[in-house]
């Protein structure tokens, strides 16, 4: 099935990329870590698409995503995708960005922690400072830190809500 998402990505047609982007929460958890990783680069290239419909569509993707992501591996990732929707000429990529970095923030420790079968509302504080997990988990949250201060200060008022 990833093989008909790749070519729905390739597609001229903006509505046959929305839709490759779309398949992305539905495919997620029922891929193996390579796939997912395949299925990431659709969804990296789609963010960077020159359609901002096909942009915008992918913000969303990447919330819904993030609501399902419970493994380490995927949040720098994620972390990176509210960099590069934080740079975004479009306000709506901009405020999509601020809600993904402001989720990721909250959920960091359910990441590494959490269990995926109760989904964000199992929420979980930072590991004790003798954890391993407290530096990754404590890093990726200053990693955010800039992103949502840099959205807070943004010129439009629709991304500073």
């Amino acid at each position: 099935f990833l093989a008909v998402v790749h070519r729905l990505a390739a597609s001229r047609s903006i509505s046959a990329r929305v839709t490759a982007c779309s398949l992305g929460p539905v495919l997620w958890g029922h891929l193996d870590f390579p796939h997912q990783l395949q299925l990431r680069g659709v969804i990296t290239r789609a963010l960077h698409d020159v359609d901002v419909i096909v942009r915008k569509s992918t913000a969303t993707v990447l919330h819904e995503i993030a609501e399902l992501v419970f493994d380490p591996r995927a949040v720098p990732w994620l972390v990176l995708m509210c960099e590069r929707a934080m740079t975004d000429p479009e306000p709506q990529l901009r405020a999509a960005a601020m809600t993904l970095t402001w989720h990721l923030s909250e959920h960091l420790p359910n990441a590494f922690l959490g269990d995926a079968s109760q989904g964000s509302r199992s929420l979980r504080r930072l590991p004790q400072r003798s954890d391993p997990t407290f530096a990754e988990v404590y890093l990726l949250q200053c990693k955010l830190l800039p992103v949502a201060t840099r959205l807070a200060e943004d010129r439009a008022p629709s991304v500073r809500l």
